[in-house]
């Protein structure tokens, strides 16, 4: 039995173990970047400049009421 451990060779445990380590950090690392995605929207919503922004606060649509 060779000292270099395979993912063939090992217990099937421990191959459960290394692929749900795999898929935690996946799901992880695609959830924080939808977090950061998140922030960064809603803070460009509010910092960017007037004219390039979807929320304008010049429309007053109280009136059409």
């Amino acid at each position: 039995m060779s000292s270099v451990s395979t993912l063939h060779d090992s217990p099937p445990g421990e191959a459960y173990l290394m692929l749900g380590m795999i898929v935690t950090i996946v799901v992880m690392t695609i959830g924080s970047i939808g977090n950061l995605l998140t922030l960064f929207t809603i803070s460009h919503q509010f910092y960017m400049p007037r004219k390039y922004s979807l929320i304008s606060p010049s429309d007053d649509t109280s009136k059409k009421h």
